[in-house]
């Protein structure tokens, strides 16, 4: 089967439905195996956009469970070979009335998406919006499609805010867009702040060049920091030099903190070499070097870098986060360093320092301590977990380790009634013609 073969029914099939698929294909007198073939065919012609077999498919397979997705590739094809126009057309009817039938079954939505494009293409708006409102998640160029059709029909309300929602990315978005701009553009509402916003979105994610092109259209009172930023982004190390070389340089401490970080990503070794010059040079306290410290502590940690412990010290109670508090632990235990391994456990929140693990990192640094009562008060609670650490835990106490096995029992009615449900008979023969 080809891979545009709708998947959302693949991926929803958990293990045991895969299981019973698998044993059912096994089966010596499975009476669908020459039907999965005639649909695999069948398919695979529609795809190809060749027509149904003189006489029409077979009674067998027209009851299959899987035919509709036949019946849809067949619609998709002929919408996609016929040329897009301003009036109804048989095709299109005919698609419409499968989509009513079928409602949101999985194998209606390559065809909707099918429909929409060409009833925009046709500018057939009316019968879009009314197609459109049965589209379940649609993606940004239907969306804006919709916008395009709101417009031409006039139905304003919440007009500009459906469209400042679809300006506000981070990324490049579709020409189908641009009507929807252009309109709030002429009613004075894409201003300076939303050109500044959208700009400042896009360079959190990496997209300076989206950037750089949107400020553009600002003052060089907006457009300069956003320029400085882009620079940090497609630079860093450059960036960083410059901050450096030019302590008055004005730069939003956060631009420079996602340079800093994108360096300490790409290269930890630079960005180490560049911190205390960096904190010097812009005359930064402990609170301001704190997240720089944090960024570095962490990617040198991921390296299991010797100088981890020493950045980690530099970073404040208050910028720890949970990444910070478990890399922190993790570089003292390769350090051994037992109480730095308890301190820094110590000061994981809660929901953090109850997890198995560091119940059981815990454990091990109150021994290494010689707190023999109260580590073995720790593996005890740890090998009830059932995990891997609660067969270390009972290794440190001399106990073999015997797991709680508990059975679960299996309704046999209720899965042979699962079983007969249209979703699940789907994915079940989905699976079995792979």
């Amino acid at each position: 089967m080809k891979a545009t073969l709708p998947r959302l029914a693949l991926l929803a099939a958990s293990g045991w439905l895969a299981a019973l698929g698998a044993a059912a294909s096994d089966a010596p007198t499975d009476p669908y195996v020459e039907l999965r073939r005639e649909f695999v065919a069948a398919h695979a012609a529609a795809e190809a956009g060749r027509p149904p077999p003189e006489g029409g498919d077979s009674e067998a397979l027209r009851a299959y469970v899987l035919y509709p997705y036949v019946e849809a590739e067949r619609l998709r094809a002929a919408l996609r070979s016929g040329p897009a126009v301003s009036i109804a057309t048989a095709t299109d009817a005919a698609a419409r009335a499968f989509l009513e039938r079928h409602g949101a079954a999985p194998y209606t939505r390559p065809l909707r998406y099918a429909l929409l494009v060409r009833l925009a293409e046709g500018r057939r708006w009316g019968d879009f919006l009314e197609v459109y409102a049965t589209a379940s998640n649609p993606d940004q160029l239907l969306r804006c499609r919709a916008i395009e059709a709101r417009i031409a029909l006039g139905q304003r309300d919440g007009l500009a805010e459906a469209i400042t929602a679809e300006w506000l990315t981070a990324k490049s978005v579709p020409d189908a867009c641009d009507a929807g701009f252009d309109w709030l553009r002429a009613q004075g509402r894409l201003d300076h702040a939303l050109v500044e916003q959208r700009a400042r979105l896009a360079l959190a994610t990496g997209e300076a060049r989206l950037a750089r092109w949107l400020a553009r259209s600002l003052p060089e009172a907006r457009a300069r920091p956003i320029s400085d930023w882009a620079t940090l982004v497609e630079q860093p190390a450059a960036g960083l030099d410059a901050a450096i070389a030019t302590p008055s340089m004005a730069l939003e401490d956060g631009a420079l903190l996602d340079g800093f970080s994108r360096l300490a990503r790409r290269d930890p070794a630079a960005a180490r070499e560049r911190f205390d010059r960096l904190v010097q040079a812009r005359g930064f306290d402990a609170a301001r070097a704190s997240p720089y410290a944090r960024v570095l502590a962490v990617r040198l940690a991921l390296n299991r870098r010797p100088e981890t412990l020493g950045y980690f010290a530099r970073v404040l109670s208050a910028d720890f986060d949970d990444q910070a508090h478990e890399w922190h632990a993790r570089a003292a235990l390769w350090a051994g360093d037992w109480p730095r391994v308890e301190a820094a456990i110590a000061a994981m929140p809660e929901s953090l320092r109850g997890e198995t693990r560091w119940r059981y990192w815990s454990a091990r640094a109150a021994e290494a301590r010689g707190e023999r009562a109260r580590a073995q008060d720790f593996y005890r609670a740890v090998v009830s977990t059932d995990n891997w650490y609660a067969v270390h835990a009972a290794a440190r106490l001399g106990q073999r380790f015997a797991p709680s096995q508990q059975a679960i029992p299996l309704d046999r009615a209720r899965v042979a009634a699962l079983e007969a449900q249209p979703p699940f008979a789907r994915t079940r023969e989905l699976l079995l013609v792979e």
